[in-house]
């Protein structure tokens, strides 16, 4: 599970744009998005740190564990539910973040987005929305007959990324996105500070 610990807090560049300054150069309702867009960048990133702590911690007392009895290995293999809670929050902020850049494009106003960076970061919206939608009506994949495949969140084969029943998602590309949020998150805090140049009477 790569470390993104570079990814660093938004909260002070968050406190800058919303007490030092009012944001003139955006819309009414783009001021309100940019606030929940940086509290959720800042909530899935904070999310994906937890639950890598929780499988370095699980993964280090394993090891030590079997040193002294040799458990099977499903029973080696088993997470914590902290670990899967933590994911799912991660996702769940991710799907939001989605929406969010939906509204902004369609506000047209003063929060703009690079090209490249959007493509990447919507290449990963199907993905992302898969996983949620089997997450929130498991019960349903359930009664189709979901047989040996994962019903709740869990790490793939070769621990590698998360999975549940027929869909998955690499640890590298849910790194990747979040880096990517977090980047237009900056953009954004700086487009909330921007000061509109005075017209000439």
């Amino acid at each position: 599970m790569p470390d993104i610990s570079q990814l660093e807090t938004l909260f002070p560049g968050f406190m800058t744009a919303m007490f030092v300054t009012e944001g003139k150069m955006l819309t009414p309702k783009e001021r309100l998005y940019i606030r929940i867009f940086v509290r959720l960048v800042e909530k899935a990133i904070n999310e994906y740190k937890k639950a890598r702590e929780c499988i370095i911690s699980q993964v280090n007392e394993t090891q030590c564990e079997v040193e002294v009895v040799k458990y099977p290995v499903h029973v080696i293999r088993l997470y914590t539910f902290g670990i899967i809670d933590h994911l799912e929050n991660c996702i769940n902020a991710i799907r939001r973040l989605f929406k969010l850049l939906d509204s902004v494009k369609r506000e047209r106003g003063g929060l703009n987005i690079e090209r490249t960076l959007r493509k990447r970061i919507e290449s990963h919206n199907k993905e992302i929305n898969d996983i949620r939608c089997v997450v929130e009506h498991i019960e349903g994949e359930i009664q189709k007959d979901a047989g040996t495949k994962p019903v709740m969140l869990a790490l793939t084969a070769d621990d590698e990324g998360i999975q549940i029943t027929k869909y998955n998602l690499k640890f590298e590309d849910l790194a990747r996105l979040l880096a990517h949020f977090h980047k237009l998150a900056l953009q954004w805090l700086d487009d909330y500070c921007k000061i509109p140049m005075n017209k000439e009477d």
